[in-house]
Formats: structure tokens, sequence, C-alpha cells
């Protein structure tokens, strides 16, 4: 996906790929991020956004706003999400209208009896934009692509789960008050199931040597200081070993289960 040539896509906006290693995972890679906004920038604010969760926003309240740099969205959170905008009579735009098309046309809804309501199956999405740098499109590959691990396995979201809640408390309090430091991310913190998937795709969406680094180089940020100063300086004093800890807990997990690790869902790289 990362080194496939735009002459190749089928369309001049964007294209889409499915993960051969698990069906029902489609991956997007959109032009720039403001056909990717078009695709899913109201589905972020419904599914994720703190403030927004379960609400549909309307096109005025979106104007100016970016979604994230990167997506991931269930079956599930997609079919709340489109059934909402069916009850409610909500003026989708043409982007989001293809896309609940091609989720239909590849299996990951299915129209109920009704021919209006839809119902999820197994499986979820990742879109990317080329209008990342390539290492960044790198890294949101890889965190990208766990969430979507995170959604099909019961397993996998136990064991995050557990490490999770085992792992240093004052790391994991660090997270999360990074999270809310941090206005483009707007994630709600009181959902547990989205702060243990985001927990592990920051983990995991790079190497585990670079872990440790990553967390103290955020323990850095002015804002992130500002915001919460004791749990920054414990992350520096500490090196982001709680988070090394938890990353490699994690990755021996994937290692062991499917053959993949931290920093990379790929089997094979060019």
């Amino acid at each position: 996906i990362l080194n496939y040539k735009q002459q190749y896509w089928r369309t001049l906006d964007y294209e889409f790929f499915e993960w051969d290693r698990y069906p029902g995972i489609l991956f997007f890679d959109t032009r720039n991020y403001d056909i990717q906004d078009n695709f899913f920038r109201r589905m972020a604010y419904f599914v994720e956004k703190a403030g927004y969760k379960g609400r549909l926003v309307s096109n005025e309240e979106l104007e100016g706003k970016h979604g994230y740099n990167a997506h991931d969205y269930s079956a599930e959170s997609m079919a709340k999400f489109f059934n909402e905008a069916s009850r409610t009579n909500f003026q989708l735009l043409p982007e989001e209208l293809l896309l609940k098309k091609i989720l239909i046309h590849n299996g990951l809804l299915e129209v109920e009896a009704d021919g209006v309501t839809v119902r999820a199956n197994e499986g979820g999405l990742v879109s990317i934009s080329q209008e990342s740098t390539p290492s960044l499109r790198h890294t949101l590959l890889a965190h990208e692509g766990w969430h979507t691990i995170f959604f099909r396995d019961a397993e996998f979201r136990n064991y995050v789960s557990a490490v999770y809640y085992t792992m240093d408390p004052t790391s994991r309090d660090f997270l999360i008050d990074y999270f809310k430091s941090q206005p483009s991310l707007g994630y709600g913190t009181s959902d547990d199931y989205l702060m243990h998937n985001e927990f592990m795709a920051y983990l995991m969406q790079q190497k585990v040597s670079d872990t440790a680094s990553y967390f103290v180089h955020h323990a850095n940020r002015g804002t992130v200081i500002a915001y919460t100063p004791q749990l920054a300086a414990y992350i520096r004093k500490t090196e982001g070993k709680g988070f090394e800890d938890a990353a490699v807990a994690l990755n021996e997990y994937v290692f062991d289960k499917y053959g993949i690790i931290a920093g990379n869902i790929a089997l094979v790289s060019k």
C-alpha cells in the first residue's frame, strides 16, 4: 500500500485495498486530507470525539475542522453512523454515501430487510493520506492497522485490557492526560474500549526499542508539561520505562499469535 503508485489508482482521489490475511479489513489511501475529511471527518466526531460522540455534526460545525491525519473504524461503529443518518434523514456528503456503498459491496455492512437499516458484519477500515510524509504514513498505517486487529479479535482485546490495567499506573495516568492535553485528538477518555484501543496502538505503532523515547519526547512537549507537569516529569525521570515494559508484553503476544511485530504490520517489506 505504501509503495503502490498513484498512477495505478482506479480513481483520481482515492484507492482502497483489502488485507489479504484478514478479510473484511479495508485500507483507504486518499489524495489529500481534504478528500479524506469528506469521507471520514463526520464519522470521527460521531465515533470518537469528546463532546460529539453519538451525534451527527452539521457541515457548518465541521467547517474549518480537521478530523485526523488517519482513521480507523469498526464495521459496528460505521453501521451506527449510517443508521443514525437514515433514522434522522440527515443529509450526508456524496463521499459518505459512496463510502456506504463501498462497505455494502465489500460485505462489511449488509442491508436489512427494510431496505434502509444496515447490519455490521465482521471487519473495519483504515484510512491514510498521500498528504502525510512517507515516514508518517508508515507509522500511521501500523497504528491504524493494529486497531483493525483489535476490532476483530476478542482474545487480543482481552490481552490488551490486561496489560493496560497491570502496567505502571503512573505511566498510564500520563497517557490519559496526554490525550486530554491535545485538543486535536479529542478522544473521549471515559470510553474504556477506546482507551484500551488507543493505548495499544500508540505502543505498537513503532518498534519496541523506540517506544520509551517516543513517550519521553511527548513528555517534553510544552503543551503536555503545561497540562500535566508532575506526570510529564515522571515520564522523563523514568525514561518511559513503563511504556516500554507494556510494549514488550504486547509485542511478544502478537508475534506468537500473528507473526508480526510492533512498528510493522506487514509480513513482507519492500
